[in-house]
């Protein structure tokens, strides 16, 4: 994984709350600007997506090209959820192909459920 950020939506609009670096604040960015993306469909469905390769990506087209550019070849964003309500998203970046392995996946739906709980507990 190259970096990661977390995502929070509220009534009226998407943002980032937090990243690790510049590449991961950039992509958070570039989906809100176009208020398309895998976090962004994450955090609003409520559903993780997994992008292995980002050069076969053709749901979020624009957002490919701007990750691309940036060197991002895998994503995985996973939903973080009050209860059973959609309220952001982890997003994580990889610049390898299929960067993050069922492991690595696994590890992250468990620090996005640990995020869940906060959520659910400060919603409560």
């Amino acid at each position: 994984m190259a970096e990661a950020s977390v995502t929070l939506l509220d009534t009226q609009s998407a943002a980032s709350t937090s990243w690790t670096g510049l590449l991961a604040q950039e992509l958070d960015v570039v989906q809100q600007g176009l208020d398309d993306g895998p976090c962004l469909e994450a955090a609003r469905r409520g559903v993780p997506i997994w992008i292995p390769n980002m050069r076969a990506e053709h749901r979020w087209p624009d957002f490919a090209e701007q990750a691309l550019r940036r060197g991002v070849l895998s994503a995985f964003a996973l939903p973080l959820l009050a209860g059973r309500q959609a309220r952001g998203a982890l997003d994580l970046y990889s610049t390898k192909v299929s960067g993050l392995d069922a492991r690595a996946r696994r590890t992250a739906g468990q620090y996005a459920q640990l995020g869940s709980d906060v959520l659910t507990r400060m919603s409560a």
